[in-house]
């Protein structure tokens, strides 16, 4: 393949697994750090549409193993468990010109990370309204009132 064609390739397979990643892991409010995360679990290449199901399917049932396992660890039998956590964030680039990050928490005991967040300056949405509407229009303002529930920017700083 030309270099252009299997890059755009690659990042389509990275964004669709970051939305498998994202959805499902909700989903289950589990996530795990190691080789048998959601992310690598995906096929990386052309699936049917039942493949792809079918896999983030059997992702949802090991991250159910997974809450099993911590709640076991814990030796807790509650809904809520009462678990010792850590965070740890990290920036796509150093200094303060990065524009995406990603925040983990992650469980002492067990080493799984049990939730994530990513973490965004920039979206791309509102920037295509400000060029398109003007950033002080009384349109953009409007729009911008039905937009910032599913606006991109979660992170100022």
């Amino acid at each position: 393949m030309p270099r252009q064609k299997r890059s755009s390739l690659v990042s389509k397979q990275k964004a669709n697994k970051r939305w498998c990643s994202e959805h499902y892991s909700h989903e289950t409010d589990v996530f795990r750090k190691d080789e048998t995360s959601i992310s690598s679990a995906l096929p990386e290449r052309n699936m049917r549409c039942q493949t792809l199901e079918d896999s983030c399917l059997s992702t949802v049932k090991s991250l159910n193993d997974v809450r099993s396992q911590v709640k076991s660890a814990y030796q807790s039998n509650s809904a809520i468990t009462d678990i010792d956590v850590t965070f740890d964030g990290t920036w796509l680039t150093r200094g303060y010109s990065s524009q995406i990050g990603v925040g983990c928490v992650i469980d002492l005991l067990t080493g799984f990370v049990l939730d994530f967040e990513i973490m965004s300056k920039r979206c791309i949405e509102c920037e295509h309204a400000k060029s398109g509407l003007g950033e002080n229009s009384a349109e953009f303002h409007v729009w911008y009132e039905g937009h910032i529930s599913s606006c991109a920017i979660n992170h100022v700083g």
